[in-house]
């Protein structure tokens, strides 16, 4: 009787522990269901009491996108900490529907108070990145963000004061759009230019910030603190500096950039910030440079120097300076010419054919490769001829650098490609890719092509289909079966093989 009696006891046990944990599920599917649902009052109670047993994240786990994408929008009701917390806690989600909504909701509920600005300003130290980046969007995104309120700009310098990690994400919001403009930008260079005096964690953090910002008011704090600060700190000021594109920094960089005892990350920092100025002085230390023994530095000026050649909106290089890069195409030093060469690959300047011409026809192998695709640029039909001529290199670079650049020019060098197949020879393969190129984005050149596949000419048809194989367009099929049908052995069989490139079943 007392075995019977153990037995009926345990059951009960069961009976009151299964019974428990369906009512648990029951009620957590109720409290979903109240998050779902149309009632404001009810979001926050459900989404409280979810927090408080710290259940929220394990009850809607398995829920479909759009469920959980309705419980991000449900937090918005519950502007507390807790809310924050757990909106914030949304941004890991692997559903892109959800984290929006949950930054929205942040945008919403994240500025309401004391302690929900300091959970929020608390995302910037997160370990994990969407967490981070999902915090800045709301502090800064253009869409209800929750933007430079007086609390949020304090609460931002005291976490960058205390944390380490917060200081990047920091300085990435204090230096958006948003933030960076009127009272919000003034008080910011302000506090950040009193970290520059803290330790040294800090006044990097600081430093970094206001590089970021770009204020010209920072000069003089960073360049002093750069002149009395540890190596760190030290490049980190150059690295803040070289963000800061005003002549008030060239001095300051170009010392930086000639020292060899900085290091090479703010030395390349510094010829990018020479480059931004642009002044004829900049272009002058940049070009001695160009001959410096570490690699990383010289990759940096070219790309400096390009910089300070490129047309943009809004920006148009000094003249002075475009004559000063050209007359540094024939700098006796092998080095210097090479990389002003390759910087003349993004400036497009028509002023430069003459010197890269020469350069092309006498100098080194990589120097004329770079001038063959620094001559490449749309309706540069002086380089035409010259880059025909490299066709035929016996350096296979060069041939393939012209081809490369003259299908860059564009529809204008499209008859005189088709002279060079229509001759035959070694340098007809070159020209007929650079046409393949051309045919394959431009219709006219493409109608080019096509009349050429109709020529009587076996030659001219030929190199044709080689064109038309190369344009990687299904519509260059028709032409091509009917040069294969050609009663021309090698046309039919240069037919044959660019149908089979393009993907055609013979």
């Amino acid at each position: 009787m007392r075995k019977y009696l153990n037995y009926i006891i345990f059951a009960g046990v069961i009976l009151i522990v299964v019974g428990l944990a369906v009512s648990h599920s029951r009620h957590t599917r109720y409290l979903i269901d109240q998050l779902v649902s149309d009632d404001k009052q009810a979001h926050a109670a459900a989404a409280t009491e979810l927090i408080k047993d710290e259940q929220f994240g394990d009850a809607i786990t398995g829920e479909p996108n759009e469920t959980r994408v309705k419980i991000a929008a449900a937090l918005e009701d519950l502007p507390t900490a807790a809310g924050v917390k757990q909106a914030m806690a949304l941004f890991k989600d692997p559903d892109k529907g959800v984290r929006d909504r949950a930054i929205l909701s942040l945008k919403r509920i994240g500025g309401k108070s004391p302690a929900t600005i300091t959970e929020t300003i608390n995302g910037l130290k997160d370990g994990d990145t969407n967490v981070r980046k999902g915090t800045i969007a709301a502090l800064t995104g253009t869409r209800e963000a929750i933007g430079p309120l007086p609390a949020v700009l304090d609460a931002i310098y005291a976490i960058m004061k205390k944390e380490a990690g917060a200081r990047d994400a920091g300085g990435d919001v204090l230096s958006s759009a948003l933030f960076n403009t009127g009272t919000a930008r003034d008080v910011s260079v302000a506090e950040l230019t009193k970290m520059l005096g803290d330790t040294n964690d800090i006044a990097i953090g600081a430093a970094n910030a206001l590089g970021k910002i770009g204020d010209v008011r920072a000069v003089e704090p960073l360049i002093a603190l750069m002149h009395k600060s540890a190596l760190k700190v030290r490049s980190t000021c150059i690295s803040a500096l070289a963000l800061i594109p005003d002549k008030s920094t060239e001095a300051p960089l170009t010392e930086a950039l000639m020292n060899p005892e900085d290091d090479n990350e703010a030395r390349s920092g510094a010829a990018s910030g020479l480059g931004k100025i642009g002044t004829p002085t900049a272009i002058t230390t940049l070009l001695k440079t160009l001959d410096d023994p570490d690699n990383k530095l010289r990759s940096a000026a070219v790309s400096a120097l390009s910089r300070a050649g490129e047309s943009s909106e809004g920006r148009t290089p000094d003249p002075a300076v475009i004559t000063q890069l050209v007359g540094a195409l024939s700098d006796p030093n092998e080095n210097v010419r090479l990389g002003v060469t390759q910087a003349m690959q993004s400036i497009h300047t028509t002023e430069a054919n003459a010197a890269l011409v020469s350069a092309l026809q006498k100098d080194t192998t990589q120097i004329r490769i770079a001038a063959a695709a620094a001559l490449g640029f749309e309706h540069n039909t002086a380089a035409i001829m010259p880059l025909i001529s490299a066709l035929d290199d016996p350096t296979g670079e060069v041939n393939a650098a012209a081809t490369d650049a003259l299908s860059a020019i564009g529809l204008s060098a499209t008859q005189s490609l088709l002279a060079v197949t229509q001759k035959g020879g070694t340098d007809a393969l070159f020209a007929a890719q650079a046409l393949g190129k051309l045919g394959g984005r431009d219709k006219a050149a493409f109608a080019a092509l096509q009349q050429s596949a109709d020529s009587s000419d076996t030659t001219t048809q030929r190199w044709a289909a080689v064109a038309l194989g190369a344009t990687g367009l299904a519509d260059a099929v028709p032409a091509l079966k009917k040069l294969e049908a050609s009663s021309d052995a090698d046309v039919a069989y240069v037919a044959r093989e660019q149908l089979t490139t393009l993907g055609v079943q013979q």
